[in-house]
C-alpha cells in the first residue's frame, strides 16, 4: 500500500513539475505569436496615423492610442506616457517634449513599417521594425536598416509594449521609456519657468 502511494505521488509530481516547466519556457511559435502583434499593430496605427480626421483634429496619434488602447502597453510604459501627457503645457509658443511619434519613430505620414528579426532574451522578445515608402515590397522595405526595436512580453496570454529603442545608424540610441521621462522634466521645467515670468 505504501509502495502504490509513494508510486502515485511520484507521478503527480513529475506531472506537475512538466506543467510547470511549460509554464516557465515560452513555447517556440512565441516567437512568431510576438511578431504577428507588433505587425498587426503597426498595420492599425499606422492607418490610424493617415487618417486625415485625427490629424485635423490636431490629436497626437500616440496618446490617442494611449487613452483608448491601454490593454497594449505595460504598466510601467503606460505610467510614463500619461505622467508625460500630464506635464504637457497646454499653449506653449515653442515645441515642448518630443517632436516625433515615438512608435512610429517619424514626424511624417506615408511609410510603410515592416517587423523584422525577433529575438527573445528571456520572456522579451525584441522585433526590428524597417521602414519604407508605401507601395514598395515587404523585402526591399526589409533590406533597409532597423528603424526600431520593439519590447514585448506576454502577460495574461496577451502581448504588451514594455519599450521601443530606437537604435544606430537610424536612431539616437535612446529608448522610449528614457526619452518620457526627460521630457516630463523638460515640460515641467517649462512650465514653472513661464509661471515665475508671470
Amino acid at each position: 500500500m505504501k509502495i502504490r502511494y509513494s508510486l502515485a505521488l511520484l507521478v503527480a509530481m513529475v506531472f506537475l513539475l512538466s506543467c510547470n516547466n511549460k509554464v516557465k519556457h515560452p513555447v517556440g511559435n512565441d516567437k512568431e505569436s510576438a511578431r504577428l502583434f507588433v505587425q498587426k499593430f503597426y498595420d492599425w496605427y499606422n492607418n490610424l496615423s493617415n487618417t486625415d480626421s485625427l490629424h485635423k483634429s490636431d490629436t497626437n496619434i500616440d496618446f490617442y492610442t494611449v487613452k483608448h488602447k491601454p490593454q497594449y502597453f505595460d504598466k510601467t510604459l503606460l505610467n510614463a506616457f500619461n505622467k508625460y501627457y500630464d506635464a504637457m503645457p497646454k499653449h506653449a509658443d515653442e515645441i515642448v517634449g518630443l517632436d516625433f511619434d515615438p512608435i512610429l519613430d517619424a514626424q511624417d505620414i506615408g511609410f510603410d513599417y515592416q517587423t523584422g528579426t525577433v529575438k527573445q532574451i528571456g520572456d522579451k522578445f525584441f522585433i526590428d521594425i524597417h521602414c519604407g515608402l508605401q507601395g514598395k515590397a515587404r523585402d526591399t522595405i526589409l533590406a533597409s536598416p532597423t528603424l526600431i526595436v520593439v519590447e514585448v512580453f506576454k502577460k495574461d496570454g496577451l502581448w504588451k509594449f514594455a519599450n521601443f529603442s530606437y537604435p544606430p545608424p537610424e536612431g539616437t540610441g535612446e529608448n522610449l521609456l528614457k526619452m518620457l521621462t526627460d521630457s516630463k522634466k523638460e515640460a515641467e521645467e517649462y512650465v514653472a519657468s513661464h509661471k515665475a515670468k508671470n
